[in-house]
């Protein structure tokens, strides 16, 4: 059965991120059977969001994350052999990806010419644009990753990081998105999952 196979993250161990975001708003999601690599990974998704929601699947918008569903918000990411559903009470965008995947080529190419250099890793990088991303498809999304501008980094624990949209205004948002990355094993091979939120 499906069910047996859906983690459940939660917030509630990592006493710094509940400071910035309170684990009822955020349902985090993370299930083998929604990788790349999983046939019909798109269609067990959403038979997972009907059952959580309590709606036929035909009923769930199209593109999933274009609108709400019963007042909260979703982000669906996938790398090959995992796939996340973030659902939450504000607009919110998600990205998940093997943490080794990322190489310095692609971040240079997603870099906005004012981050400088990070000594963040490379997967953190990717899945804190990929998210904000998502985000801001509730908003102006822009054209490119790279011209997506991200500061005031920080550690808030043990892999995990706090971060927050430079050039918000662009992309007609007038609240401040912070995001947060985390680090985490599956299987024994090491993950990088970001959520970014407009709340």
């Amino acid at each position: 059965m499906m069910s047996e196979r859906v983690y459940e993250v939660s917030l509630l161990g990592l006493e710094e991120v509940t400071k910035y975001l309170s684990p009822a708003a955020v349902e985090i999601y993370i299930c083998s059977s929604w990788g790349q690599s999983e046939a019909g990974f798109r269609s067990e998704i959403r038979n997972f969001l009907s059952l959580r929601f309590g709606v036929k699947s035909k009923e769930l918008p199209n593109p999933i994350y274009k609108r709400s569903i019963s007042g909260r918000w979703i982000s669906v990411s996938h790398c090959m052999d995992y796939g996340m559903v973030v659902i939450s009470k504000f607009p919110i965008g998600c990205d998940i990806e093997t943490t080794l995947k990322v190489n310095p080529k692609v971040i240079k190419r997603i870099s906005h010419s004012l981050e400088g250099v990070t000594v963040y890793p490379n997967a953190a990088i990717w899945t804190a644009k990929e998210a904000a991303f998502k985000l801001l498809a509730h908003y102006k999304q822009p054209s490119s990753l790279s011209l997506i501008r991200l500061g005031d980094w920080r550690s808030i624990g043990c892999d995990a990081h706090f971060f927050t949209l430079k050039n918000i205004e662009e992309f007609g948002v007038f609240q401040l998105p912070f995001g947060m990355i985390f680090r985490f094993l599956l299987c024994c091979r090491c993950r990088t999952f970001g959520i970014v939120t407009g709340k």
